[in-house]
């Protein structure tokens, strides 16, 4: 249904989990590992889990995918 989504959550044991510490540091200092306030174009499957604006951004890329 979400195929970004899924493509990004079946890379691998290490991959998630650095998309966790990725997540645990922008939900806890709202900056990400690199200090960036901003979410990079490679994270937005985890938008999802975050605020608003970052669920939709990762909603905008799905459908995006899905009608091309």
């Amino acid at each position: 249904m979400l195929p970004v989504f899924n493509t990004m959550e079946t890379r691998g044991k290490v991959a998630v989990q650095q998309d966790t510490m990725d997540l645990a540091s922008f939900i806890f200092t709202g900056k990400d590992m690199l200090g960036s306030t901003e979410m990079s174009p490679d994270l937005t499957h985890i938008g999802l889990f975050m605020d608003r604006k970052n669920a939709f951004r990762h909603l905008e890329k799905e459908g995006t995918c899905i009608l091309f």
